[in-house]
């Protein structure tokens, strides 16, 4: 009895898993795609075929197959990991979203099997569920473009002249280390800036634990205004894994980075405003979970290049009084 017992759990949640993996190989590495299908359909998809499975034999509680369900979104996701397919912090980032669906995919098999209390129907619902995935998949790629273009503004006060601010704008020294829990545990962030010659058409080079952002200059008012594009970008982390570094195709796609811009604002009482804004394109989707993060991540990147520059602007400053 326990083995049985113990098999109507593990064959559901194995099952769940090898679907988990099935849908997001097509959907990464065969579309390059990282939308509605991976993190919606796939986790909806998953949750019920394990719903399904697990009931095949007789009908177990609600409640039971929520938590069967739960478990194979947890197994799922640890499946990513330990193969290799994602690292740590994209799996602790897509929990809170994949998670529910799970249970959501679980839920909506239990009911169908109690109203319907036909399983060859529930059977065939299954199959579709889990064959028209793909073709969804397929759909959501075709009509994919390259992201809504979003903007990023972070503003700090600086008690300095427009020309202090202006040098450490152009070129900064180094940044001390991050406290931030989520730069150490992967995610990029920045570490100097440098720049070669000086007007529109220098480049300049913020450099990131990962790499540089090469950044041709497209705008030079100086004392006023520093505005550049971005021809080359670095990953935008280092996946944490058991196997080293990673790269799955979100590093090269989810996001790009446009443009920047620095704006130094003089201020009525002889300080002024300095602000950063970042550009960028996502294609990774949903919109309405990813891009609040997304934003938070660039907003602490500014902050950090910014505060930098008035701290170091502030205490130059203070070294030179009397």
């Amino acid at each position: 009895m326990k083995r049985e017992r113990l098999l109507s759990i593990v064959l559901p949640n194995l099952a769940a898993v090898l679907l988990a993996l099935l849908l997001s190989w097509v959907s990464t590495d065969l579309f390059r795609l990282y939308g509605w299908a991976l993190f919606v359909v796939t986790p909806l998809a998953c949750g019920f075929l394990c719903g399904l499975l697990y009931n095949r034999k007789g009908l177990n509680s609600f409640w039971a197959t929520l938590l069967t369900t739960l478990l194979s979104g947890f197994v799922s996701l640890l499946g990513f990991l330990l193969l290799g397919r994602e690292g740590l912090v994209c799996m602790v980032m897509a929990a809170p979203l994949v998670l529910p669906l799970f249970l959501m995919g679980g839920a909506s098999s239990y009911v169908l099997l109690v109203f319907l209390r036909k399983k060859a129907l529930a059977n065939t619902l299954a199959v579709l569920v889990c064959g028209l995935s793909p073709l969804l998949m397929g759909l959501e790629a075709s009509r994919m473009t390259g992201g809504e273009l979003h903007a990023v503004r972070s503003t700090v006060r600086v008690q300095a002249s427009p020309s202090a601010v202006w040098t450490e704008v152009i070129q900064f020294s180094p940044i001390p280390e991050p406290t931030e829990w989520f730069f150490k545990a992967g995610i990029a962030y920045p570490l100097r800036a440098r720049i070669e010659g000086s007007g529109v058409g220098a480049l300049r080079y913020c450099e990131f634990t990962t790499g540089a952002f090469v950044e041709p200059i497209t705008h030079w008012e100086e004392g006023r205004r520093l505005a550049f594009s971005v021809r080359s970008q670095p990953d935008p982390m280092i996946e944490l894994s058991p196997y080293g570094a990673l790269r799955p195709p979100h590093l090269d796609t989810a996001i790009r980075s446009e443009r920047g811009e620095f704006l130094i604002t003089p201020l009525p009482d002889g300080s002024v405003e300095l602000t950063g804004t970042t550009w960028y394109r996502s294609s990774i989707l949903p919109s309405f979970y990813w891009d609040p993060m997304t934003d938070y991540l660039i907003h602490r990147i500014h902050y950090r290049v910014l505060n930098h520059i008035r701290d170091t602007v502030e205490a130059r400053a203070t070294a030179r009084l009397p």
